[in-house]
């Protein structure tokens, strides 16, 4: 599938995330912290709350273009504890994504990048965010 391989790629770019898995429509992502270490479920619950915020008043310092993103609603599906040490969360092309992506490709797949690099730039700024109590 077309648009799971962009995605897979757009993931893959940030080293902070990783393609856990790809399943038809369905991209599966793991998170880390700048330290390297996973998620765990609960703090994937974090980020999960966050994509859906604006979080950008959390992070004042950040460039202005992460600020953009981070002050962009953005919506990903729940995450699912897969081990004790990480969780993933995923990017699905549901019914109504597939037909804007039928549609206009380009269009769908620019909305897609900015939902993975909010991952990416939450994920950089995960220690942060957490000590705000957003």
């Amino acid at each position: 599938d077309e648009w799971a391989a962009v995605v897979k790629a757009m993931v893959d770019s940030d080293e902070l995330l990783d393609t856990f898995c790809v399943e038809r429509s369905i991209v599966s992502i793991r998170m880390r912290r700048n330290t390297g270490e996973w998620l765990d479920m609960q703090e994937a619950r974090d980020l999960y709350r966050w994509m859906s915020l604006d979080v950008s008043s959390a992070v004042p310092n950040a460039p202005a273009k992460e600020m953009a993103i981070l002050s962009s609603p953005s919506y990903i599906g729940q995450p699912v504890s897969v081990s004790e040490n990480y969780a993933i969360v995923r990017i699905a092309l549901g019914v109504e994504s597939l037909l804007d992506y039928a549609g206009d490709r380009h269009r769908t797949l620019q909305e897609d990048e900015k939902v993975v690099r909010k991952l990416g730039i939450i994920a950089k700024y995960f220690d942060v965010l957490q000590s705000s109590k957003l």
